[in-house]
């Protein structure tokens, strides 16, 4: 399974499009925070916790949408390279913030 279709797959399962809902009903903390733009999200799989960039220069949810990816490539088990890795939560995360309606 690719992330578009895990993603689509995690909107049905749980009920949501809403990322921040996602990450609570999955048990995932998420913390906002500032710092110099290296990075815009970062994803610690140990105690299950993504920080967004609130400096980066795209939306939080967006970051979070990305950085979820990761955590559900992890706990499926999907055994990725990097680079892989980072392709699968782009294409979770586009998948899953098409969904969102626009405000």
């Amino acid at each position: 399974m690719n992330g578009n279709e895990l993603a689509r797959q995690l909107i049905k399962q749980y009920g949501t499009t809403d990322v921040e809902e996602l990450a609570r009903r999955a048990g995932v903390t998420v913390r906002y925070q500032r710092w110099m733009p290296v990075t815009y999200g970062e994803y610690y799989p140990k105690s299950r916790t993504i920080c967004v960039n609130l400096n980066a220069p795209i939306p939080p949810q967006e970051v979070l949408a990305h950085e979820l990816g990761h955590f559900f490539a992890d706990v499926n088990g999907y055994k990725l390279n990097r680079t892989a890795h980072e392709q699968f939560a782009e294409a979770f995360a586009l998948a899953f913030t098409a969904q969102i309606p626009a405000p």
